[in-house]
C-alpha cells in the first residue's frame, strides 16, 4: 500500500513541475515580437504551400490533375465523402 501511495505523490509531483515548466515557458513568450505579424504569416503560408507542392509532386498528384477524368472521380468522391459525413444532402 505505501508503493502505491509513493507512485501517486510521484506521480502528482511529475504532474505539477512539468506544469509550471510549461506556464514559465509560455510567460516567456517565443520572441516572435522581434518579427511582424504579416511576415510571420507570409512565411506560415509559403511553408505551407511548399511542403503541399513537394508531396503533390512526389506522390504524382500533379500528373494525374492533367487528366480529366481523375478530376471527375476526385470530385465525386469528395461529393460522397462529404455525404457521409452529412455535409450535404
Amino acid at each position: 500500500m505505501k508503493w502505491f501511495v509513493g507512485l501517486i505523490v510521484t506521480q502528482v509531483l511529475v504532474f505539477v513541475t512539468f506544469l509550471v515548466m510549461a506556464i514559465a515557458t509560455t510567460a516567456q513568450g517565443s520572441g516572435s515580437g522581434t518579427y511582424s505579424h504579416a511576415l510571420l504569416e507570409a512565411d506560415r503560408r509559403m511553408t505551407e504551400q511548399m511542403a503541399v507542392q513537394t508531396s503533390m509532386a512526389e506522390t504524382g498528384m500533379i500528373e494525374r490533375s492533367a487528366d480529366p477524368s481523375y478530376l471527375g472521380a476526385l470530385e465525386e468522391h469528395v461529393r460522397q465523402f462529404d455525404r457521409m459525413l452529412a455535409l450535404t444532402p
